[in-house]
């Protein structure tokens, strides 16, 4: 598989980064978050909404709000690996205990949840996506959106995901990642980024960060960045972007 895109605009959030400037200032290493820094409160999401969704997906739906004030798109795409992952074992651990099932924690457990509250807060009327798969959601999600880009003008990508409960981390690899983030990208027809996938049968230990922080960071770096999920080593490359091109 090889396709190429452009980024016309990103934005994210991870602990301690608001907005796109933050997270812009972030990836270029002129912004320092501390350790101990929570998760900001969203500016474009509505404080009613948000309370009622996970961090992650809290994220991602506020990125996506904010991408679309200036960049209006025709398609989009969630990624997340694990989505209301602290939702379904919420429900879960209601029901081993024969205990009720909190309504909110059932209307918003699907994978799809931060994708709705942004078509309903932003009035988005347009085709909309949730992908997982495993190690490979966001390759996979961003070949998907590429795809997109056939028809649409402008596609927009987030990827997304929350806290692990400790549950489940017992059969995961130590060093998963476990930090709630949302990335966001409008995403157009162009050659800026190339992507190419071939197969490769080595065995990938989880990275230190989740593939789109990685690559975001790797776009402002300029260093060369490939990604392994077991099945298929991802190779990107690039034009290197700057804090003031965006």
């Amino acid at each position: 598989m090889k396709f190429s895109f452009d980024i016309k605009e990103l934005s994210g959030r991870v602990a301690g980064v608001a907005d796109e400037k933050a997270f812009i200032d972030w990836l270029s290493g002129t912004l320092t978050v501390p350790a101990e820094a929570k998760p900001c409160k969203t500016k474009f999401l509505p404080m009613m909404t948000a309370r009622r969704m996970c961090i992650g997906s809290r994220f991602a739906a506020d990125v996506a709000l904010e991408l679309i004030r200036s960049s209006p798109v025709q398609a989009a795409v969630f990624a997340s690996r694990h989505g209301e992952l602290e939702r379904n074992f919420s429900i879960q651990s209601a029901i081993a205990e024969d205990g009720d099932v909190s309504p909110t924690d059932f209307a918003m457990s699907v994978h799809n949840a931060a994708a709705g509250s942004f078509s309903i807060v932003g009035k988005q009327q347009i085709p909309i996506s949730s992908v997982s798969a495993g190690r490979a959601t966001f390759p996979q999600a961003l070949g998907s959106a590429v795809s997109l880009l056939k028809r649409y003008e402008q596609v927009l990508l987030v990827d997304f995901d929350s806290y692990i409960p400790d549950f489940f981390r017992q059969g995961m690899h130590e060093s998963m990642p476990d930090l709630p983030y949302a990335v966001g990208l409008v995403l157009t027809r162009g050659s800026t980024v190339s992507c190419e996938s071939r197969a490769s049968e080595a065995e990938a230990a989880p990275a230190e960060l989740p593939c789109s922080l990685a690559l975001c960071k790797a776009l402002y770096s300029g260093s060369s960045y490939s990604f392994e999920d077991g099945d298929n080593l991802w190779q990107f490359s690039y034009t290197q972007l700057r804090a003031e091109d965006q």
